[in-house]
């Protein structure tokens, strides 16, 4: 038998029904313009993006099986998009000559794999690698199953992204570091 809904709840049909609408015109505002955006802008534009939809999806947290792993994606989804306002503020400090579009876009993919990841699992109850769901109820899928496969994939894949992205940033900063041409000048008295 399923546990009575919240009544302050917001009912189903508008909680996803204001998610896909905020969502839609995020992205008609981000095609409708000709322009190409630079990694810097792309970076600045998911981290907004990922913002809103980490705080609609608050509001999917009473309807889902999972309650605790949307809840978790609500917070997490919320500083991974402030990681990416970061990255996008410094891009140029990083990449001072432009470029870095690759490492732009494993960050930026990292941390929507990571989104995707917490949404399926709270929406197919797999518990893989979600270590603080783990012993919550160990009958709401088998370990094994294919939800459980599905979302151990989606979370290594965004594992890897995330630290390939990072380890290119790092890389770029310390070459431009190593390149500087004030370092080792020393001012004359």
């Amino acid at each position: 038998m399923s546990e009575p809904l919240d009544p302050y709840a917001m009912p189903l049909p508008v909680a996803l029904g204001l998610q896909v609408l905020c969502s839609g015109l995020i992205l008609y505002w981000r095609f409708s313009g000709s322009s190409k955006m630079s990694p810097q802008q792309e970076q600045i534009f998911h981290g907004l993006w990922m913002f809103v939809v980490s705080l609609l999806a608050g509001l999917l947290i009473p309807h889902v099986p999972r309650p605790r792993s949307m809840l978790s994606f609500h917070g997490v989804g919320c500083l991974q998009a402030a990681s990416l306002l970061v990255f996008g503020a410094v891009w140029p400090q990083i990449y001072p000559m432009g470029g870095g579009s690759v490492a732009s876009w494993c960050n930026i993919g990292g941390k929507w794999g990571n989104c995707i990841g917490f949404t399926y699992s709270s929406l197919t109850g797999a518990q893989c690698l979600l270590y603080w769901t783990k012993h919550e109820n160990p009958a709401v899928h088998a370990v094994g199953s294919t939800a459980e496969t599905i979302l151990e994939v989606i979370l290594k894949t965004q594992g890897t992204l995330d630290v390939v992205g990072l380890m290119m940033m790092a890389n770029a900063y310390l070459k431009q570091k190593q390149n500087d041409p004030t370092k080792g000048t020393k001012k004359s008295e």
